[in-house]
């Protein structure tokens, strides 16, 4: 995968699968879509159920700004429970 690539969740991308830079990979087996192309695939995305996985809730709309702070809120807590995390050395 190269800087800047997105390999999406539930996608499987055989091995030695290369996601160019600012490609999108989706779908199983993987899809490479170039940058270009990206709001041809957002319902497909959002069927992926992206917020209910990482988030534990499904928001219809990012436009809704009461699901943009519900999400915001669970990541801040998600992130506050690492606050005292320290490096440890290898």
């Amino acid at each position: 995968m190269a800087i800047n690539a997105v390999v999406h969740i539930g996608t499987k991308c055989p091995p030695g699968t290369l996601v160019p830079i600012g490609h999108i990979a989706v779908s199983s087996p993987a899809r490479i879509v170039p940058p270009a192309e990206a709001p041809s695939i957002a319902k497909e995305l959002a069927a992926l159920g992206f917020t209910k996985f990482v988030f534990g809730f499904e928001v219809k709309s990012l436009a809704d700004a009461t699901a943009i702070k519900e999400l915001c809120e669970r990541y801040s807590r998600a992130l506050r429970q690492h606050r005292e995390d320290r490096v440890v050395d290898s």
